[in-house]
């Protein structure tokens, strides 16, 4: 458990220190994480507290090795209450579980 903490604290130091660079479209609002869900098969879906972007408050992050940064900051967000914001792929949003192509917390 105190290992888990150690993890979590880092992976919160690490997302809060990163410079954000946004492309496009990105949300123009902030909201918090208000669930946080884990699959099996490496996807993460991540509920916010308002409709920011593509008239949906469910967005996916896609079970990547290279997403798991992407997922990690998502929940120190959720595990700090910090307020975040979500930029999608050009290809355009697809409603509830709209893909997310980076994740900026406030």
């Amino acid at each position: 458990m105190k290992t888990l903490k150690h993890f979590l604290f880092a992976t919160l130091l690490v997302s809060l220190s990163m410079i954000s660079a946004f492309a496009e479209p990105t949300s123009q609002t902030a909201s918090k994480i208000v669930m946080f869900r884990s699959y099996s098969g490496g996807d993460v879906f991540i509920h916010l507290a308002d409709n920011i972007i593509c008239n949906t408050s469910v967005f996916k992050i896609q079970g990547s090795e290279g997403n798991k940064m992407m997922a990690s900051t998502a929940m120190s967000a959720f595990l700090s209450g910090r307020q975040v914001s979500i930029e999608i792929p050009t290809s355009g949003c697809t409603g509830w579980g709209t893909e997310v192509l980076s994740i900026y917390v406030h």
